[in-house]
């Protein structure tokens, strides 16, 4: 065998699968044996594609290489982490319900393949599906190399549990023998009629008035034969021929009777057809080899039954051919349920002394008891057969194989086999779906019989009764099954009886409900499930004591209360018992409704019908009768030490938020709750943070594993598996590997979406002294420059796009906390100083700002934009005064003008420093002012529409000629405006004529635009206005006058007067341009025109100028 399956092996593979399942469909109506055979075929064909493609995926990508023994017997869990590792490499990603269809595919292959259970068709689609997407997403598999996707069937829905629990009972058994034969024969005749719908055909009326006798015949030839129910029927023809020459020699001479004519009349028309027409009607099928067979192995049995009871003198004679096959169990329910005496059957096993017949007699007799009526009076033969049987179910239980190891490593890590064979391979060993039919054969009659039975000893299996005694004796097996075992067997099949002895008590529940090895693989879903509906229930409710009720309301300990929760269809039955228990006891219901609100939380697929049980309803009950605070209180002790160490996905992490929730924690509680938690080294961090605990608490136990993972040794920090994606699991090597990647998580996730209180406690960790014991400064992730920056380098420009980022940063400088030297802004490869650090803030508070005033907002400021602009100010002006920063280095000026100008946008009084900025500005060359001079010139404006009243002394200071000339720009609008509102434009202008003549800039022609349009018609004409009134005027927020247009182009212009000529549309500028250059020296008008034909950005523009040049 190839160590490495074969890609296309593995789409082959899955091709046969899926061409058994288009054959087990297509024989579903016709032939069921053909149709479980291929049924089965498929589900291990297309789980043993996926195998192999999982398997040949993680070669591509592992260099460790697993042969294919190996990765099938692996067990489940494992091959679940091998879906999360081939996730993990390949895309798209694996979503959770992709995984769970194929982890329960797998499960339930094996379960087809070693115990031989049935492939329900709605599995089996589900497992096709997603297979077929794994083979076509992560391999390269094309898709016409795959079979065609599957229809989607109305009926391809899983069934209800309670459904594949009915199953455990044949059909005939929920219909009743006769009304499933009876329907059988219908729907046979219904079939053929279908088949000759467009004409008459009499001879299927013939065979309608004699397919039940005839097939009666062949099943008791094969009963007489010693053939089995499925055996191969002889010659069909021989019987009706040979009633036809019976009819005609019983007329002799005399002739026949009209009734003998009748029935030879629908005779020979049968003689040659009669085979086809029982094949066409679905009664009989081809045999394997030559000749037919009953089509249902259950027909003939049933057909058996229903004789025997009507036989009279043969019926002891018939009995005694049924009891000798277990095939024929159903014929002696057939003939109970139709009048035969029970006596009759019990008392042929009592008899029997031959050793290979006697367990076939269990079989039969148990199916006997099946059929007995209620209220029908045992005798102590009925009885001690009853208590045979039993022990035979006991002494002959199936062989225990384990096939897999739970809660254990691979079984080539360990060396292993992985197939563990408890018991001998002995025939004498019931199959596990006999036992379990004749299980609840037992049960059944244990009620139908019920006190009758018990009148008669003790409890059943307690003592082997003769003839098993001898047999067992002398076959000399081993014990199989201890004492307890022993006793939970009985009691599953006599619950009537094990109700009034006592026997349901605890012992039996930890061996049905939480005992692994033999008893987990005997009761086995989905029998546990039918046999608790059918009868375990009804005989605990019988016993009626106080433990009963617990054992029903209370889970844990073995009891059955666990297993009722985990079951949609039996969740009522636990509430109905819960309340019985709040009735008698109601310390014990409080105890049974926490420790089920445990069990929720341990569940990955509760549905919300049990969150809404269990947290809604039964918490009301609860509160209305004043148990809940006791209730929440022992919740709350449980929940200390119940702490998951993994964030759960799906129904587990909402039940498990939900509960936390429930118990509404306090702040203190809370952090002991964490303290305690967080001894263990991982921690379900996300889970509590969805319950609501406090962030700060979770960046703590973040820190502190941090900090152990920088005190492990190298070779440990990341653990020997590396380090994986959220929701995996390590393989091997424990939870600390686990922790050191949920505190690294936990950190991402802190700085993307943490509250303020958790920022705070990181940004005391990092920035910190060194030697300071909780100090915590790790490496973050590389940059481009393969730079991997510590903590503190990046907190803060991570975070302060975030009100919550804001709030720590303000909060630690308030404090007096050192912010940092350097800093990594976004995806830039060098660190900037604490300036941009300040910088940043204020413009993420300025742009939402700046954005609702052009959007038309009003101009009153929102109190809480208001007051975060105050805070920025005071911690800059704190920090700012702090003995490390001096006015000459640090922060620079331009920074202190933008923190003032947002905190005067948001309506905050900065006279006094902005006056302090103005006089630091009057020192600066004008060259080296532009940027602060537009945004103090802003901040001037602010301040004077929220503060006129102090605006006023740093308005009569802007006056100073330094100031002014430094405002000559063009988006000083703002500065010019509350200038002039001030101090009225004729003071302001005959400020700047005192000046030497410059280009003012558009700030000053657009505030004379909007507040003294005449005093700047009267100026137009000068030559430090021209630039700013050719633009406004080329874009139409100006009009001039002729005068302005004469004297514009007059003399001449170099493209460097006026840098925005090329953005100019064309208009009326052009035409004044090309019409006055005239005049200019040829040189400079040359300079001009070739200027805007090579640079302008509009076409006309161009064209005019070229032609000009070329005329």
């Amino acid at each position: 065998m190839e160590k490495t399956p074969n890609l296309q092996d593995a789409i082959q593979r899955f091709n046969q699968g899926c061409a058994a399942f288009e054959r087990a469909w297509a024989a579903r109506a016709v032939d069921p044996s053909k149709c479980e055979a291929e049924s089965r075929t498929s589900f291990v064909d297309v789980v043993g594609a996926l195998e192999w493609a999982v398997k040949h995926c993680l070669d591509q990508f592992y260099s460790e290489k697993m042969t294919e023994e190996d990765l099938r017997n692996a067990p489940p869990l494992t091959f679940e982490k091998l879906l999360k590792k081939l996730a993990r490499k390949a895309h798209p990603s694996l979503d959770r319900e992709s995984k769970r269809a194929l982890h329960e595919a797998r499960r339930l292959r094996n379960f087809i393949q070693h115990q031989a259970a049935s492939a329900h068709h709605p599995e089996l689609r589900k497992a096709i599906r997603v297979v077929r997407r794994i083979l076509s997403d992560y391999l390269p598999a094309l898709e016409e190399q795959l079979a065609a996707p599957l229809e989607v069937e109305s009926e391809a829905v899983a069934p209800p549990a309670h459904k594949l629990a009915s199953a455990l009972r044949p059909v005939h058994r929920h219909l009743g023998g006769d009304a499933w034969m009876t329907r059988t024969l219908q729907e046979g005749i219904q079939q053929l009629r279908q088949g000759r719908s467009q004409h008459y055909d009499a001879t299927i009326e013939s065979l309608k008035l004699e397919a039940e006798t005839f097939l009666t015949r062949h099943a008791l030839d094969l009963l007489a034969t010693n053939q089995r129910a499925s055996g191969t029927l002889s010659l069909l023809s021989d019987y009706l021929e040979a009633e036809a020459k019976e009819l005609l020699l019983r007329g002799g001479s005399k002739g026949l009777s009209p009734e003998d004519a009748d029935r030879l009349r629908h005779l020979l028309p049968l003689i040659n057809r009669y085979p086809s027409l029982c094949l066409e009607a679905g009664w009989l099928s081809q045999a394997e080899g030559p000749g037919l067979r009953f089509k249902d192995a259950c027909f003939p049995t049933l057909l058996v039954g229903r004789h025997l009871a009507r036989s009279g003198a043969q019926a002891s004679q018939l009995r005694g051919e049924v009891g000798k096959d277990r095939s024929w169990r159903e014929a002696a329910w057939m003939a109970v349920s139709s009048g035969d005496d029970l006596s009759s059957w019990t008392g042929q096993l009592l008899a029997e002394r031959d050793p290979l017949w006697l367990l076939e007699r269990v079989v039969v007799t148990c199916a006997a008891f099946a059929a007995v009526r209620p209220g029908t009076a045992a005798s102590h033969e009925v009885a001690k057969a009853f208590s045979l049987c039993v022990s035979a179910l006991v002494a002959f239980a199936p062989r225990w194989v384990e096939l897999n190891l739970p809660e254990s490593l691979p079984a080539w890590m360990q060396g292993v086999a992985r197939r563990i064979e408890h018991d001998p391979d002995s025939p004498w060993f019931l199959p596990v779906e006999l036992w379990r039919q004749c299980v609840l054969d037992l049960a059944d009659a244990s009620w139908a019989l019920s006190a009758s039975l018990a009148s008669h000893g003790s409890e059943p299996g307690a003592s082997t009764p003769s003839p098993l005694a001898e047999l067992l004796s002398s076959l000399g097996l081993p014990a199989r099954l201890s004492t307890e075992e022993s006793r939970a067997l009985s009691a599953l099949c006599a619950p009537y009886l094990a109700s009034r002895g006592g026997l349901l008590e605890s012992s039996f529940f930890k061996q049905v409900f939480s005992a692994r090895g033999r008893m987990e693989a005997l009761v086995q879903e989905p029998f546990l499930e039918e046999w608790m509906r059918s009868h375990g229930l009804r005989a605990l409710k019988a016993a009626n004591r106080p433990e009963t009720w617990r054992a029903l309301a209370i889970p844990g300990d073995g009891h059955p209360a666990g297993y009722l929760l985990n079951r949609a269809g039996l969740m009522t039955e636990w509430h109905s018992a819960w309340l019985q228990l709040t009735q008698s006891h109601p310390k014990d219901a409080v105890q049974g409704w926490v420790k089920a609100v445990i069990h929720l939380s341990g569940l990955d697929d509760s549905s919300d019908e049990l969150r809404q049980l269990l947290l809604d309803d039964c918490l009301k009950f609860l509160s209305d009768r004043g148990l809940k605070p006791e209730a929440l209180a022992a919740l709350r002790k449980d929940c200390v030490s119940q702490n998951d160490t993994v964030d759960r996905e799906g129904e587990r992490h909402e039940t498990q938020v939900a509960i936390l929730r429930l118990l509404d924690l306090t702040a203190p509680e809370w952090k002991q709750l964490i303290a305690k938690w967080t001894e263990q080294p991982a921690l379900a961090w996300r889970t509590l943070l969805a319950a609501g605990a406090p962030q700060e608490d979770i960046a703590g136990w973040c820190i502190q594993k941090g900090l152990q993972q920088s005190q492990a040794p190298e070779g440990y920090r990341d653990g020997p598996v590396g380090v994986l994606t959220h929701n995996a699991q390590v393989l091997s090597t424990g939870s600390w590997q686990l922790a050191f990647q949920q505190s690294r998580e936990a950190l991402s996730w802190i700085l993307d979406e943490g509250d303020a209180s958790a920022l705070s406690v990181l940004a005391e960790a990092c920035l910190s002294p060194g030697s300071s014991p909780g100090h915590f400064d790790p490496p973050m992730d590389k940059l481009e420059m393969n730079i991997s920056p510590p903590l503190s380098m990046v907190l803060w420009p991570r975070v302060i796009h975030r009100p919550e980022g804001r709030e720590a940063f303000y909060a630690h400088i308030e404090r007096d906390g050192f912010p940092g030297v350097m800093f990594f802004f976004g995806a830039s490869p060098l660190p900037n100083d604490e300036s941009e650090l300040w910088l940043g803030l204020a413009l993420q508070l300025l742009k939402p700002r700046a954005l609702s005033m052009s959007q038309g907002a009003p101009a009153l400021v929102p109190e809480n934009e208001g007051a975060e602009a105050r805070r920025l100010l005071r911690c800059f002006e704190q920090r700012f005064k702090t003995p490390w920063s001096t006015e000459v280095q640090w922060p620079k000026l331009v920074v202190r003008a933008v923190v003032l100008a947002c905190a005067a946008a948001h309506g905050v009084d900065v006279a006094v420093p902005l006056s302090t900025l103005f006089r630091q500005l009057k020192g600066l060359p004008i060259a080296q002012s532009g940027d602060l001079a537009l945004v103090l010139g802003q901040a001037l404006s602010d301040l004077n529409q929220y503060h006129q009243e102090h605006a006023s002394e740093v308005l009569e200071e802007a006056l100073s000629p330094e100031l002014l000339r430094s405002m000559w720009r063009d988006k000083t609008s703002a500065f010019w405006s509350a200038l002039i509102q001030k101090h009225g434009s004729a003071r302001v202008l005959a400020m700047l004529d005192s000046l030497e003549p410059v280009d003012c800039g558009l700030g000053l022609v657009d505030a004379l635009t909007r507040l003294d349009i005449e005093s700047l018609r009267q100026r137009e004409n000068r030559s430090e206005l021209l630039r700013p009134l050719l633009i406004r005027a080329s874009q139409g927020r100006y009009v001039p006058s002729a005068r302005f247009w004469e004297e514009a182009w007059k003399a001449a212009r170099s493209p460097a007067e006026i840098p925005e000529l090329p953005e100019l549309p064309p208009g009326q500028w052009l035409e004044e341009l090309l019409t006055q250059s005239q005049h200019w020296e040829p040189e400079r008008r040359q300079q001009l025109l070739r200027h805007l034909a090579g640079y302008s950005r509009h076409g006309e523009v161009q064209r005019r100028c070229l032609v000009t040049l070329l005329a």
